[in-house]
């Protein structure tokens, strides 16, 4: 039964079924969700937390690929542009971990079409969400409404994350779990508000040496008096004159005893260990410096972020995804764990430099569009060789790699000479065709220039050789492809080119570079 929580929620204000009010903690200050958010330090956990993954795109792909659905898939512009229509998916997407973070459960009413697509998603407070299950043992969710009795809804229609957990159903929540610290956090600043709107004096109490008796009615004047003209943070500093053997004393421990800018540092330390977040990113930077908050920032995207992340991830895919066999959903975090500029120059030129990346795959990590056909060709050094075949005079490895160069380029340039001239052809353009050659001439030099140097014997006439052979190749192609447009032999000539030319090309250019 399809239940829309999303529209009564909004028709009316709901309660929820309890405060979330636990034991008292031994601070002696209760701790429940509202108390817990204004706990500075655990208010910013939950807020880097949530607006960093918040910040993520999330998207539908397709499997063994990386390729997105993009407009093409509902559930893709639901997750990463909008999930209903009155939040986007950056607010959706912090709502869902806020109520992760602090009550460990976060729900979504799932909305359906007729054709069973989803169309919304609505999230729900987990405090009117209760797990439950009914006389078969069967798993549904009791969701409170505000006018009429609570649904009981299907698995199906409710979008349900977890966080650490027992039986993998209902989350612990982390206020229940830290009540004492942040109980000690709160009546820190409380104290803190105590003693500083109380102009910096302690506890204080006013003894009578001098025997002078006095009325209830005068103590409690004197009293009124004391207090009007001395606490508070505008009577701070002020002189008080007492007479008739009266003295004041102080009660309590200073603060600096009681250790209170310390004890107020340290729990900031412990809410950071209940989200595995580092200090520094609340401001705490006693223990951090230039050179290992790079460090502390991945840790932080690996610790805090990435496992938050997977959860949700892998949720959609068994909530969301109605084909999880050809898709999957993702969030791309690899900019969270980029270092400096000059970190990610050094890595991917090694990579460049073994042939493990190409040049569009180190732009895709940079978030930068792809050159073209050039962008996938991986390049290796032509000058590494073991030290007994540097010693023996045997550099056929080199030889070979420079070989592998050459047929690589002379099939990149076949490819994009081959693109061209189809175009051309089918116009039968010959003034476009001489056009185009002419240009792919000085192409085909400048490209093999740096290569030619390892089969050219004299580098004076490695030049030279390049454009003499360059020339009758340009030439004989040029007029091979316009006898076969007079003749009508396009296709066929096209089939061969594609077969063998590159081929061909790779072994006369060598052959005509190694001849003397």
């Amino acid at each position: 039964m399809f239940f829309n929580v999303s529209a009564k929620r909004r028709a009316g204000t709901q309660q929820p079924r309890n405060n979330f009010i636990f034991s008292p903690a031994v601070s002696g200050v209760d701790v429940n969700d509202e108390s817990a958010f204004k706990y500075s330090a655990f208010f910013a956990c939950m807020r880097i937390i949530s607006e960093t993954i918040a910040y993520l795109p999330w998207r539908v792909i397709v499997q063994g690929t990386k390729t997105t659905l993009g407009t093409d898939s509902k559930l893709d512009d639901i997750i990463y542009r909008r999930p209903n229509s009155e939040i986007n998916s950056f607010i959706f997407k912090e709502i869902l971990l806020q109520h992760l973070l602090g009550w460990g459960n976060a729900y979504c009413e799932i909305e359906r079409s007729r054709a069973g697509d989803i169309v919304n998603l609505w999230p729900i407070d987990p405090s009117l969400v209760n797990a439950d299950r009914d006389s078969n043992g069967r798993l549904y969710y009791d969701v409170m409404t505000q006018n009429g009795p609570n649904q009981a809804m299907n698995p199906k229609d409710i979008f349900a994350l977890c966080g650490p957990s027992r039986d993998g159903i209902v989350g612990y929540s982390v206020i229940q779990q830290a009540k004492e610290t942040i109980s000690m956090g709160l009546a820190a600043e409380a104290f803190g508000a105590a003693f500083f709107g109380n102009g910096a004096i302690p506890y204080t109490i006013i003894t009578n040496d001098g025997g002078a008796k006095l009325s209830p009615e005068g103590v409690k004047n004197m009293l009124n008096t004391f207090n009007r003209k001395n606490k508070g943070a505008k009577n701070a500093m002020k002189t008080e004159y007492l007479d008739a053997g009266l003295k004041i004393d102080t009660l309590g421990i200073p603060p600096q005893d009681a250790q209170y800018l310390e004890s107020r540092a340290f729990q900031i330390k412990e809410i950071c260990r209940w989200f595995r977040v580092p200090p520094h990113k609340l401001a705490d930077l006693e223990r951090s410096t230039h050179t290992n908050i790079e460090a502390q920032n991945i840790e932080f995207v690996t610790d805090a972020v990435i496992p938050w992340v997977s959860r949700l991830e892998k949720q959609a895919d068994y909530s969301l995804v109605r084909y999880p066999d050809k898709f999957y959903t993702k969030m791309n975090v690899l900019g969270l764990l980029r270092g400096d500029s000059k970190a990610r120059s050094e890595y991917y030129h090694t990579l460049a430099n073994l042939g493990v990346l190409s040049i569009d795959e180190i732009r895709e990590k940079e978030d930068m569009d792809s050159i073209g056909d050039d962008g996938d060709l991986r390049l290796v050094p032509m000058n590494m060789t073991t030290p007994e075949r540097a010693k023996s005079g045997d550099l056929a490895p080199n030889k070979q790699a420079a070989t592998n160069i050459v047929k690589d380029t002379a099939a990149r340039f076949v490819k994009i000479e081959l693109a061209r001239l189809e175009k051309l052809s089918d116009k039968r353009d010959l003034q476009g065709i001489a056009n185009f050659y002419v240009g792919h001439a000085r192409s085909l030099v400048d490209g093999f220039a740096n290569v030619a140097s390892l089969f050219c014997a004299d580098n004076s006439k490695k030049d030279g050789k390049l454009q003499e052979f360059f020339g009758r190749y340009i030439e004989e192609s040029a007029a091979s492809l316009q006898k076969a447009i007079e003749s009508g032999g396009v296709e066929p000539l096209f089939c061969s080119w594609r077969a063998r030319k590159a081929e061909n090309l790779t072994r006369d250019l060598i052959g005509s570079l190694s001849n003397d």
